[in-house]
């Protein structure tokens, strides 16, 4: 399992705070923030739906994670 992304609350997180809490993890964003009104995503890999699926998990309060693991062909 990978993370391939992190969402960050805008009502706890500025961008400032988003890239201050990606440095201190060891996490590098890989494009510039994609934001919406409530949110905003820090892409740390692309993402390849013919071979991951997804799933979010949450952090902690105001982050959650996207996580990709492999798709298992049955």
């Amino acid at each position: 399992m990978n993370i391939q992304a992190v969402i960050f609350k805008k009502d706890s997180f500025t961008k400032r705070k988003a890239d201050a809490w990606l440095k201190r993890h060891n996490y590098v964003r890989i494009k510039p923030f994609h934001e919406t009104i409530n949110y905003l995503r820090a892409r740390l890999k692309e993402p390849n739906e013919d071979k991951y699926e997804y799933m979010i998990i949450k952090f902690n309060d105001g982050i959650k994670a996207v996580i990709e693991y492999p798709k298992i062909k049955i």
